[in-house]
């Protein structure tokens, strides 16, 4: 399940209120979730209580919460690939490229600037994508042993 931004606030693992929350165990017993931090200053910033609170539910039960190191999603994206990647979708737009930075100017179409960063070859040696991804292929194939 794809979600964005605010349907955060509306996702529970296990809240009994199943008209006021989407049930994510229903969806699968095995839960990963990853979640921009949206900390702007430093990586000792404090979480917004969602975040936290949803955070806590899926650690504590099978799951893992993988919340970014950077600000958002994209800060996983080596500089060198999405400034060429936002080059090729807006040639005038200049990405911000500090961990704590919203990378993308908001005249920028993010699936599209997605589409050309999967087209161009991966580097997981940012922050700490390499390790997340390897937490998560440890879960998925414990889950289907």
């Amino acid at each position: 399940m794809f979600y964005g931004g605010r349907l955060l606030n509306h996702l529970a693992v296990d809240d009994p209120d199943v008209e006021r929350f989407i049930e994510l165990r229903r969806l699968n017993q095995n839960l990963i979730l990853v979640m921009d931090s949206d900390r702007d200053k430093s990586p000792h910033q404090h979480l917004k209580a969602t975040k936290s609170r949803v955070r806590r539910a899926i650690e504590n039960s099978r799951g893992i919460a993988w919340v970014t190191s950077g600000r958002e999603i994209e800060n996983y994206v080596a500089a060198p690939i999405m400034k060429a990647a936002v080059k090729t979708v807006r040639p005038t737009a200049r990405p911000q490229t500090g961990r704590f930075d919203r990378v993308l100017p908001r005249n920028v179409d993010k699936l599209r600037v997605a589409r050309a960063v999967a087209d161009m070859p991966a580097d997981l040696d940012v922050l700490d994508l390499k390790d997340r991804i390897r937490d998560v292929i440890a879960f998925i194939e414990k889950a289907n042993a």
